[in-house]
């Protein structure tokens, strides 16, 4: 799943990171490795590009330190946005996958 070295993490409470996987993809699933400096963060959303603006599939994501896998109905798109907000501590996302429905 991606290269284990490379991570992100933004310098702000508040950040985003945005994929494009090149095609349209439906999934149900959001696999989402993390680590942060206390026990949890809690503002986590999950949108997936919908037109000209974005559409949220999960918000306040809880996620604690190490990987989290969050199930939700399937969902179509082509691009996807995690990101978060009030963050004191921002974490530094290690691994982000998506996975289709059973």
């Amino acid at each position: 799943m991606g290269n284990s070295v490379t991570k992100w993490k933004p310098k702000t409470p508040a950040g985003w990171i945005s994929i494009d996987l090149g095609k349209s993809e439906t999934f149900s699933a959001l696999r989402i490795g993390i680590a942060i400096k206390r026990k949890e963060m809690k503002s986590g959303v999950l949108e997936v590009k919908s037109g000209d603006g974005w559409k949220t599939v999960l918000t306040g994501i809880i996620l604690q330190n190490g990987a989290n896998v969050v199930a939700f109905p399937p969902v179509t798109g082509q691009i996807i946005r995690f990101s978060y907000t009030n963050e004191l501590i921002q974490p530094e996302i290690r691994e982000l996958a998506l996975y289709p429905p059973l």
